[in-house]
């Protein structure tokens, strides 16, 4: 599984896990702290922060929501059904379809 972040200007953090890892609270949180990592190291200039979650228990976890405070990260409200807002019409995405176009995989 492929977790990944983007910006405005890009893909900033993504790790590729293991076959069969499941994304729970812990796991993810220790994704939180790589980006904040990473972000610091290519994004110093953005001081704030300003993340868009989906619904999934580990998004929504009291565990997750009080590492999001520790790190003063803002959490846009993500309502619980919106087909405009499906992940797969992001731009990395798009990319990666128009990219696959016609493509056969193994």
């Amino acid at each position: 599984m492929l977790s990944i972040w983007w910006d405005c200007e890009g893909i900033i953090y993504w790790e590729l896990l293991l076959p069969n890892t499941a994304i729970d609270s812990k796991l993810h949180c220790q994704q939180l702290q790589n980006l904040k990592i990473v972000l610091q190291a290519n994004r110093p200039e953005r001081r704030k922060v300003r993340l868009r979650h989906g619904n999934a228990r580990p998004h929504a976890s009291k565990v997750t929501r009080q590492k999001l405070e520790k790190l003063e990260w803002e959490v846009l409200p993500h309502p619980p059904y919106s087909p405009d807002l499906a992940p797969s019409d992001y731009h990395p995405f798009r990319s990666l379809r128009n990219h696959l176009v016609k493509k056969t995989l193994r």
